[in-house]
């Protein structure tokens, strides 16, 4: 065989040639590297197949990942040790054993979970709502947050100097006291 280059960007893969810029070669077999893999000498569809320690599986609806050379379904790589964490599933999705399952997310130890959200180490939980508790409070009716100093009258917060009179029947009228 022969295997002067048909071009001179051309580089011989068993018995063709095969253009870098396109192509790769995979043992003797030519093929289009972002559609097809190499896995272990054979050329496969990366999107029917998969390729881990050098064995080829096909792909399924689970999302299956190859982790430290083996091959994990999404559920089961959460029970699995996974690079340099253990996980566990959270509202089907991995989180770390050390997190704290929040709604859709995952917090580590150090939040608070509140409601859906993760709240950090300064804040704290008014309904589902994360207030910093050195500026801020949260108010009788568990779901508004004022600034510290304002006050809390008639599901609003006023700002400090101001009297909240509620009235029996509506509306709610303010007072500033001078």
């Amino acid at each position: 065989m022969n295997y002067e280059n048909i071009e001179n960007s051309s580089l011989p893969c068993g018995d063709g040639f095969y253009y870098p810029a396109i192509q790769a070669c995979c043992k003797s077999q030519i093929y289009t590297p972002g559609e097809e893999g190499c896995c272990n000498g054979k050329v496969y569809a990366l999107s029917d197949q998969s390729c881990c320690n050098g064995d080829l599986y096909p792909n399924n609806e689970n999302g299956s990942q190859c982790c430290d050379g083996h091959l994990y379904a999404f559920v089961d790589k959460c029970s699995k040790r996974c690079s340099d964490y253990d996980y566990k599933i959270c509202n089907d999705h991995c989180c770390r054993y050390t997190d704290i399952c929040c709604g859709e997310n995952c917090c580590s130890s150090e939040f608070v979970c509140c409601g859906e959200k993760c709240c950090t180490i300064n804040e704290n939980c008014c309904g589902k709502l994360c207030y910093d508790t050195r500026y801020q409070y949260c108010a009788s009716d568990n779901k508004t947050i004022c600034n510290k100093g304002q006050v809390f009258c008639g599901g609003k917060c006023l700002e400090t100097g101001s009297v909240c009179v509620e009235q029996i029947s509506n509306p709610i009228s303010y007072i500033k006291i001078l």
